[in-house]
């Protein structure tokens, strides 16, 4: 303990000096031996300070050096996080610039940084499964926030759908939009909801799905800023959620057959719709060697293994919502949804284009990732 007062008396005279190289490797040094001392805690807190310090010295490559320490800092204390820790990785992120002025291209250069921080999350998360796999909400939040603070709002996005924030995820849904082309390739902007809607719904965290999508078609009254929503892609995801709140096959099985020419048109929602019958129902193909679009095309062919009708009608789905605020804000009843099913047929009918073959559809170009992006990049939902 006496070496590292001595290092710490040479750190504060290197600093003093402004001599930001020997301070740089000073401070490493301490950090190898309060690792090796097992002193996580007053590691972390002192590696925060200094990368803080660093940083409002203009030394930004060091700042974020001794940041990816204190991130790994923390996996190996296997603290849980605690608001003391998302401010602190808050003001770290903030501070910390995403790119540098002698650097060209367009990776994040924090990128290390954010993941190193998910997996700590995802190492010492409660008993909760959807943080076990996804990570840590707040640390996501934050991630989305600092990387909406400098622009990057298609990342900013992605942490977003895995965060508890459905009105901050509405607004950047809403800025990619409106920032988008209407030439380009990006998916149009009804379909883009609904895709994130259901990244959402992936994770399980089906109320603060339903929250986001409320939230954001708000903004457009063109939809309808309420169900049933001129928009058939609208109308299946609002549907589509509400049979998750049912824990309903029957009803899914039947928005699923009703919209599938609205689902043809992009295949990133196809997949999700995919995810969700197979994670949420357990819905298998029986031969997983037929071509034809995996589940999503076997259940439109029949070929899925059902229930007898009287065995699905109430059947219910196990899930992991111990970390939606929102679960117990939307009480639906399968009369609500018959209600909705009418409703949104009534204004916007699902059967009114023509209905492609299958085997068509499924030769589809893949949709090229607009800036709208909905590839999952770092945020895998697999």
């Amino acid at each position: 303990m006496a070496k590292v007062e001595k290092l710490l008396k040479r750190l504060k005279f290197a600093e003093d000096e402004g001599n930001h190289y020997e301070s740089h490797q000073i401070a490493r040094t301490i950090y190898y031996r309060w690792l090796e001392l097992k002193e996580h805690e007053k590691l972390a807190d002192f590696l925060f300070e200094k990368a803080v310090k660093f940083q409002k010295a203009g030394q930004s490559a060091i700042a974020l050096d001794l940041a990816e320490l204190y991130a790994g800092t923390l996996s190996e204390w296997g603290c849980s996080v605690d608001e003391k820790r998302v401010e602190q990785i808050a003001e770290l992120l903030n501070s910390i610039p995403d790119e540098l002025d002698t650097e060209s291209g367009n990776k994040d250069r924090r990128a290390d940084l954010f993941t190193k921080f998910i997996d700590w999350s995802c190492k010492h998360a409660d008993s909760s499964q959807i943080i076990q796999k996804f990570g840590h909400p707040k640390i996501h939040e934050v991630i989305a926030e600092s990387s909406q603070n400098v622009g990057r709002y298609d990342v900013a996005k992605q942490h977003f759908v895995v965060s508890i924030s459905p009105e901050k995820l509405a607004k950047a849904v809403k800025v990619i939009i409106d920032n988008t082309d209407e030439g380009s390739e990006s998916l149009p902007s009804d379909f883009f909801i609904t895709a994130t809607a259901l990244q959402v719904a992936v994770t399980g965290r089906i109320g603060v799905a339903t929250k986001f999508l409320l939230e954001v078609v708000s903004e457009y009254k063109n939809y309808n800023d309420h169900p049933p929503f001129r928009s058939a892609a609208l109308n299946f995801c609002w549907l589509c959620l509400i049979t998750l709140h049912l824990r309903s096959v029957e009803t899914f099985t039947q928005t699923v057959e009703a919209y599938h020419p609205t689902l043809h048109q992009s295949q990133i929602i196809m997949g999700l719709v995919d995810k969700i019958g197979h994670r949420f129902f357990g819905l298998q193909p029986k031969n997983r060697n037929e071509m034809g679009g995996g589940l999503f095309g076997n259940l439109l062919k029949g070929l899925v293994s059902k229930k007898p009708e009287s065995e699905t009608e109430n059947q219910s789905i196990s899930l992991d919502f111990g970390d939606d605020p929102l679960i117990t804000t939307y009480n639906f009843n399968l009369d609500q949804f018959h209600a909705a099913f009418q409703a949104a047929e009534a204004l916007n009918p699902p059967q009114s284009m023509q209905d492609p073959e299958f085997s068509d559809a499924m030769e589809e170009q893949p949709e090229p990732p607009p800036p709208a992006s909905d590839a999952q990049g770092d945020m895998d939902l697999d």
